[in-house]
């Protein structure tokens, strides 16, 4: 950023006119000297970090022995300027760390340009010509132009000031006169910095007054202070700040692109001619671990005017994240027995700035966590008093400068489904936040410590605990009579596990309590821890944690009578309650759970087996004492008989095949049972008798009009002799059977002369087979015997037919 300094700016001293300057400034860097002689360290002014209060310290590591900084007449200042230039450039390493910072200066440094202080040890640069601005980048030609065109006399001294801070491991940037990527400009006095000191670069441009009285001018160069809090060898800080170290940060310097040196530890000293030439100034600073919080500024003067640049401080910047996370979770990590208040964080440390609180748990949050970050820190020789308590609170002075949270609102936070509980967090004497007790340094401030590796830690972790919003529950008896019984004794199981077994039954139902009785519940003294994170006893009543419970009547129970839960279907009703209680997540869930337990009769269960003994063919429930027919039970009834293929079923039995006693629904039933079905086999089904074939009703015999009919010739035709069939050769000859001869028809007597008849159709005799059974047929005598029968009806009844005709005649 553009800055032109009249220096009237800082509040330092500078002669106004030309008849004073001799007396403010007969020492060139006695004005100031007189700045500085205020406070030996920023002082911040009982906790105000409002910078414009600070004041430079009064200390050899900024001043450089101030009130005898006259190059030309301390000699002893002089050699020490010396013996220091000459050992960095005689050094082997510090010539090649002098290379290294030349090659990354944003400045076009001339390597070759070899800068050798004279014999009074001042780098003279007065007799530079064609001096032209090195860092164009960074004071830009233009700016350079616009401030010299202005620029009329040494009265202001007229500059151009620009400084940055890139943070450490990253790399400097500025591109056309800003800073860009992770560089920053620096504006004000007083800068933060966050986990270790990073680069700081100061570019000065003074422009040429050619004018009758301006001559030279010289700058004054120091070693910026550099202090810590003393480190115990745990990595705590020592909360005395007197027994902080005091020291100081090298630096690097350039002047009109020449390379003065990499690692000054003294102060320098320079001169230029500012009525022939412009004059180009670059400082840088590295911190390192060491290095926590600096502070300084560079001189430059002329014969009536002077002027303090790169007036800057850095200290450290700090934190804390308060995470708001389940109680039982943060005392089984963190090994606590009990249920009372958590302890501090740094409990039994409060003679020093305790590592403790920079520790993270391992802890899921329940919430986002409130980070709190940014907050200056330093309780040194450079810084003092700069401490900030971890919480705010009435009358806070910082409450706008510095926003945190108060107590309360810590502990209203508002996470769904718990209630606050206990926190860890770092108090002052008495325990509360007060404009009384935080004025000392302490563990209940924002600070920083050291890890193994003197790195810097700077966030503190605190834990604010929450306990789950648990639900009453309430446990009744009810008697047959629905009277209710208290003083009756259950049980709680978490799982397998038995949470309590002493709690007894209440008389009445009470009111559902609020969340704030169940606030005040939950921190009570006389409240008691149940068991397996399960949740409290209070006032006789268990409140129990979300999750799943089993609640069992431990209570007896009259002769065959046992309690079971409640319910409309009192046969299937279980004989102890899950409850299930839910996560609170809003203000419909009730924080109430009531179980109660009512008599029934036993119930003993018959289980019904048809051939699979591993899968019931029914089950029904009966009270004890009574049948499935006879009990109260009017849901339970007799299974419908089973059936299978080819028997008969024959009902059920306590054995197995018909043995043991027969069940039935009149069947007194005293404890559990099984019973298992029986059948008889089936006779098998009687053959059917074929049904005989009707007779054929005979045809009626034609009315026969003997007389009509024809005489008939019934002498049988010759039969011709029948082709013999080829028949195959066998492998086993068989013997011939003879061939009966047809029988001979009976000879017919000779018919009686008869009149005329009407000739009938002639009828086709019945002939014989006309091929035989070849010799060896089974058939042949059978068939031989059939054709003589034939014949034989033949003639018969041609003869009948001829004595019919006789006697008709």
């Amino acid at each position: 950023m553009l800055r032109i300094r009249d220096f009237l700016t800082g509040g330092y001293p500078v002669a106004k006119n030309p008849d004073k300057a001799k007396g403010d400034a007969g020492s060139k860097d006695d004005a100031l000297s007189k700045g500085a002689d205020n406070s030996k360290g920023v002082d911040a002014s009982k906790n105000d970090v409002n910078s414009r209060n600070a004041n430079i310290p009064k200390n050899d590591a900024v001043n450089n022995n101030v009130k005898d900084d006259n190059a030309t007449n301390d000699s002893a200042d002089v050699k020490k300027s010396k013996e220091a230039v000459y050992k960095s450039t005689q050094s082997t390493k510090e010539v090649s760390k002098e290379d290294k910072a030349a090659a990354e200066s944003p400045a076009n440094v001339d390597k070759q340009s070899k800068v050798e202080p004279n014999k009074d040890g001042i780098y003279d640069f007065s007799k530079d010509e064609n001096v032209t601005n090195p860092f164009q980048n960074v004071i830009t030609q233009k700016e350079v132009e616009e401030l010299q065109s202005k620029t009329k006399s040494v009265r202001p001294l007229s500059s151009i000031q620009k400084i940055f801070y890139t943070p450490y491991g990253k790399n400097f940037s500025v591109e056309n006169g800003q800073a860009s990527g992770d560089t920053k400009s620096i504006d004000e006095f007083l800068n933060t910095y966050n986990g270790r000191l990073g680069r700081i670069d100061i570019f000065i441009f003074f422009p040429r007054v050619d004018k009758d009285g301006v001559y030279t001018a010289d700058g004054q160069f120091y070693a910026y202070r550099s202090s810590r809090e003393l480190k115990n060898t745990d990595g705590s800080v020592n909360l005395d700040l007197n027994k902080a170290p005091d020291g100081n940060i090298s630096y690097k310097l350039e002047v009109n692109g020449k390379l003065v040196g990499s690692n000054l530890a003294d102060k320098t000293n320079i001169k230029v001619y500012m009525r022939k030439n412009q004059t180009f100034i670059h400082v840088v600073m590295e911190g390192s671990n060491a290095d926590e919080a600096i502070l300084g500024y560079e001189g430059f003067n002329h014969e009536d005017s002077s002027g303090a640049f790169g007036y800057i401080a850095f200290i450290p910047e700090c934190g804390a994240q308060f995470h708001f996370v389940d109680d039982l979770q943060y005392r089984k990590v963190a090994n606590i027995k009990g249920n009372g208040e958590l302890s501090q964080r740094s409990s039994g440390e409060t003679d020093k700035f305790s590592t403790k609180p920079f520790t993270k748990l391992d802890l899921s949050d329940l919430s986002e966590t409130k980070n709190i970050a940014g907050v200056r820190f330093g309780n040194n020789q450079v810084v003092r008093g700069m401490f900030t308590p971890l919480l705010s609170y009435e009358g806070d002075p910082k409450k706008d400068s510095v926003k945190r949270p108060t107590m309360e609102e810590l502990k209203n936070t508002n996470i769904p489904g718990y209630l606050y509980y206990s926190n860890d967090i770092d108090t002052p004497k008495g325990g509360e936040f007060t404009a009384d007790n935080t004025e000392d340094f302490g563990n209940y401030d924002y600070g920083i410590v050291r890890d193994k590796d003197d790195n810097q830690l700077n966030t503190k972790h605190y834990y604010v605990t929450f306990r789950p919003i648990p639900t009453q529950l309430v446990v009744q008896y009810k008697d047959s009579q629905s009277k209710i019984e208290s003083g009756e004794k259950y049980a709680i199981y978490a799982g397998n596990t038995l949470v309590s077994d002493t709690l007894t039954s209440s008389s009445n139902l009470p009111t559902a309590p609020t969340k704030a009785d169940l606030q005040t519940m939950i921190t009570n003294s006389n409240t008691t821890l149940l068991s397996e994170a399960a949740g409290y006893l209070s006032d006789g009543y268990a409140y129990l944690a979300p999750g799943t419970y089993n609640v069992k009547p431990t209570a007896d129970a009259p002769e065959n009578y046992e309690w079971v839960v409640d319910s409309t279907d009192i046969a299937n009703a279980p004989t102890d309650a899950n409850v299930n209680i839910a996560v609170h997540k809003d203000d419909n869930l009730s924080t109430q759970q009531v179980v109660t337990f009512v008599l029934r009769r036993k119930i003993a269960t018959v289980t019904f087996f048809d051939g699979d003994d591993s899968n019931p063919y029914a089950t029904v429930k009966v009270q004890k004492g009574s049948s499935i027919d006879g009990d109260e039970l009017k849901n339970q009834s007799m299974p419908k008989d089973p059936s299978k293929p080819g028997f008969t079923f024959n009902g059920w039995f306590t054995g197995k095949d018909g043995k043991g006693t027969k069940f039935t629904g009149n069947t007194t039933v005293s404890s559990n049972i099984s019973v298992h079905s029986s059948y008889i086999s089936n006779p098998p089904a009687p053959t059917p008798e074929p049904e005989p074939e009707p007779e054929p009703t005979p045809e009626p015999e034609p009315d026969i009009d003997w007389y009509d009919i024809p005489d008939i010739d019934l002498t049988p035709d010759k039969e011709p002799e029948p082709t013999p069939t080829p028949v195959p050769d066998f492998p086993v000859p068989v013997a011939p059977a003879p061939i009966l001869p047809p029988a001979e028809a009976e000879p017919e007597p000779a018919p009686a002369p008869a009149p005329s008849q009407p000739k009938q159709p002639e009828q086709q005799p019945k002939h014989v087979a006309k091929h035989l059974p070849k010799t060896g047929s089974t058939a042949t005598p059978v068939l031989a015997s059939a054709i003589a029968s034939l014949f034989a009806g033949l003639a018969g009844l041609a003869e009948s037919f001829a004595a019919t005709r006789k006697r008709r005649n």
